[in-house]
């Protein structure tokens, strides 16, 4: 998952640069999504955590990419 989130970042980061609030926005509806949307919370504990882990691979790409647009080549996966 950390693989992909860095690729991702390195796409996004080749065509555009992250909005404001997008990096702390998109993960929240990500998990909202998945979790009332798609009826994640119909599959109880597992549903959350499915949801759980789309929104973290979602804030792990914007941070890599807020990483990316500063110029730092290190970042931290947490």
């Amino acid at each position: 998952m950390t693989r992909y989130a860095e690729l991702n970042a390195q796409q996004y980061h080749a065509l555009k640069k992250s909005p404001g609030l997008k990096p702390w926005l998109s993960p929240a509806f990500n998990f909202i999504k998945n979790y009332v949307f798609k009826l994640g919370f119909l599959d109880g504990h597992e549903g959350f955590v499915i949801a759980r882990m789309s929104a973290y691979y979602t804030r792990l790409k914007y941070k890599r990419l807020q990483a990316l647009n500063k110029g730092s080549q290190k970042w931290h996966k947490n």
